[in-house]
């Protein structure tokens, strides 16, 4: 069911997909990972990437972290040596980010690494991000949904709880186009 005044969606098959054309048109969603709410958008896209970084008011020298659906397709951006495989087949999917080469041909923005040759790459277990991803059909980045420095002069974290969803709605609600709450 979707709450229009606040566009919180509940991760339906159906919002899913809604917001999967989102990130696919160049916007922002806040989605639900195992640790916290990230702040997603298309990967590949320099000016959805570049929108992450206004919305946050994060330094663009703060690399993200890119989600993935797989550790294959987080390979086709990333460099895997042997130690990274035996990382990702023993966590992923899970709450591991990986700091890699980054691939001459991959199609992940530059802006993302902030000027760096690695990428943070990421394979989410949280049933919604994985279908956020399947859905989306392309990486998305998403460091976590918060603001830096809000308030108290200390970044804050939001729990990827179903209580939490209104406080990144708050949070985003001029940027983030839709918020996908966790199932309850």
């Amino acid at each position: 069911m979707i709450n229009a005044a606040s566009n919180i969606f509940a991760p339906s098959t159906e919002n899913i997909a809604a917001a999967a054309a989102v990130i696919r048109e160049g916007g922002l969603i806040a989605f639900p990972t195992e640790t916290v709410y990230g702040l997603g958008a298309d990967a590949t896209n320099d000016r959805a990437v570049a929108s992450i970084f206004e919305a946050k008011d994060r330094p663009r020298f703060n690399p993200l972290i890119v989600h993935f659906a797989s550790s294959s397709e987080a390979g086709n951006a990333a460099a895997f040596d042997a130690r990274a495989h035996r990382l990702a087949g023993a966590f992923w999917p899970g709450a591991l980010t990986l700091v890699l080469e980054r691939r001459s041909a991959s199609a992940i923005s530059l802006l993302v690494s902030a000027g760096l040759e690695t990428l943070a790459v990421r394979v989410p277990a949280h049933p919604v991000a994985q279908a956020l991803l399947a859905a989306a059909k392309r990486p998305i980045a998403a460091p976590s949904a918060n603001r830096r420095w809000l308030r108290t002069g200390k970044p804050f974290f939001i729990p990827a709880t179903t209580s939490a969803t209104a406080k990144v709605t708050s949070i985003f609600s001029a940027s983030a186009s839709t918020v996908v709450r966790p199932r309850t």
